[in-house]
C-alpha cells in the first residue's frame, strides 16, 4: 500500500509541473512582454511551420524594416491574426505591405497579398518559434482542454492528498 501511496506522491507532482510548464510556456511569457500565437498556415513555412508556437513582441511601426516578418490583426471583425514577412512599407500612407514566402506563383515569385496591412493593426515581431506547440496550445483553448486542465489539477490534487494520507507522523517527544 505504501508503494501506491508513493506512486501517487510521484504522480501529483508530475501532473503539476506538466502543468506549470505550460502556464510558463503560454501565460507566463507575457511577464517578459511575448505574446504567443499558434501557427494555423504553412504561409509562412519553412520560416514558421503550421503547428508551432509563435512568440510575438510589440514593436513600433517605425521600427519595421521590408524584410522583417511582422504579426498583425488581419480581419478586425474575427480578430483573425496573421503573420507575413513585409516587402514594402509607406511610411506616409501609414501601410506595410506584405506577403506570406511559402505562397509563390507559376513562376516561383512570392504572391503579395492582396490587401495592405495598416499601421494601427500591427500586433509585434515573432521573435522566437518552437515547433508543434502550437497544436496543444490551441487544444488548451478548448472547452475540452480546459475540462482536461481541470481534471488533471483535481488529480493532483487527489493524489497529493492520498500521498499525504499515509505520511507516517514524526513520534513527539515525552512531555511535549
Amino acid at each position: 500500500m505504501q508503494m501506491v501511496h508513493k506512486a501517487a506522491g510521484h504522480l501529483a507532482l508530475a501532473v503539476t509541473l506538466l502543468l506549470l510548464a505550460a502556464a510558463l510556456l503560454l501565460a507566463g511569457a507575457r511577464l517578459f512582454g511575448l505574446t504567443p500565437y499558434a501557427v494555423q498556415s504553412g504561409s509562412m513555412a519553412p520560416l514558421y511551420p503550421v503547428g508551432s508556437l509563435i512568440y510575438v513582441r510589440s514593436v513600433r511601426p517605425e521600427a519595421v524594416r521590408p524584410g522583417d516578418s511582422i504579426t498583425f490583426v488581419m480581419d478586425r471583425a474575427t480578430h483573425q491574426v496573421a503573420t507575413h514577412q513585409v516587402w514594402r512599407v509607406d511610411a506616409g500612407a501609414g501601410l506595410f505591405y506584405t506577403q506570406g514566402i511559402a505562397n509563390l506563383g507559376p513562376d516561383g515569385s512570392p504572391v503579395h497579398d492582396g490587401a495592405p496591412v495598416p499601421f494601427r493593426q500591427l500586433l509585434g515581431r515573432p521573435v522566437l518559434c518552437i515547433p508543434l506547440l502550437g497544436y496543444p496550445a490551441t487544444w488548451l483553448t478548448t472547452p475540452a482542454g480546459r475540462c482536461t486542465v481541470a481534471a488533471l489539477l483535481l488529480l493532483a490534487l487527489l493524489c497529493d492528498l492520498l500521498a499525504a494520507k499515509k505520511q507516517p507522523r514524526a513520534a513527539l517527544p515525552p512531555g511535549a
